[in-house]
């Protein structure tokens, strides 16, 4: 990985207005989350979260809306927007424009911290690994919860599978494997704990027309270093193969995605 990779961060500012309406996470199902993570025991109202690499607010506002405190933390000032008016009935939620890379004003101290695909999108991910930590208190709570399955629809396989095929580069700019960034925690002197929660699984359908309307948004783009060339020659590619299908742009898929949630604590 190259320096300057390596230094960067996703900036999701340009599908900011998309964002929320490309999500294939229904907010029934983090409530759900929430509700089991409070019945638990896990979670109480009246803690104090910070919500890392929050977006629009997905996950900040339903652990808000179950009475804890929540902070949103974003590098995108655009989807930091949609995320205020998103909670403007919630005023013990508040949202902070940063970088998890670089964060040296922070005095508050937090119960717990989630994060959702946080690192996979950072390129000096063990350093927002360590400044996190930093911001929790002892013993605090990480909380990793990442859908799984929600995007592996035809389609965009269908537009990985040509990318390659033409050399195309796909690369995150952090970690993407869950495994690793536990064992880094681990090493920074967090501890895994059961979490004796039911698999968490929803369904829903999606036709080739709307998951080609994605790629055309560029909803998916970050993961591929493609000029704009490029970017509309797999598109077209794509778009080909669709139309060859008996049922073209309408032919559908169910997908059934569910909630992949690892419980790490702070130690020392």
């Amino acid at each position: 990985m190259n320096a300057l990779r390596r230094n960067t961060s996703a900036d999701f500012s340009a599908i900011a207005a998309d964002y929320d309406s490309s999500r294939f996470l229904p907010r029934s199902i983090v409530n759900d989350l929430v509700q089991r993570l409070l019945n638990i025991a896990v979670l109480h109202q009246g803690m104090a979260g910070l919500d890392a690499g929050c977006g629009t607010g997905c996950l900040t506002i339903p652990f808000g809306e179950a009475g804890i405190c929540m902070t949103g933390l974003d590098i995108s000032e655009k989807m930091l927007e949609r995320a205020r008016a998103n909670a403007v009935s919630l005023p013990h939620v508040t949202f902070r424009h940063a970088d998890v890379q670089r964060i040296h004003d922070f005095h508050v101290r937090y119960d717990f911290c989630v994060v959702s695909k946080l690192f996979q999108h950072v390129g000096s991910w063990e350093c927002a690994a360590q400044n996190l930590t930093s911001l929790l208190r002892n013993p605090g709570l990480l909380i990793l919860i990442n859908e799984r399955g929600a995007f592996r629809n035809s389609v965009r396989l269908k537009f990985s599978e040509i990318a390659r095929a033409n050399k195309f580069e796909f690369s995150y700019k952090g970690c993407s494997n869950i495994e690793t960034v536990i064992d880094y925690f681990v090493a920074l002197g967090f501890c895994v704990e059961d979490l004796p929660l039911p698999r968490i699984e929803w369904d829903f359908r999606i036709s080739y027309d709307a998951a080609f309307g994605h790629l055309e948004r560029k909803l998916f783009a970050e993961f591929w270093d493609l000029t704009s060339t490029q970017y509309r020659q797999v598109l077209t590619e794509t778009r080909s193969w669709i139309d060859e299908q008996p049922s073209g742009g309408h032919t559908e898929e169910k997908m059934s995605p569910h909630l992949d949630v690892h419980l790490l604590r702070k130690l020392n």
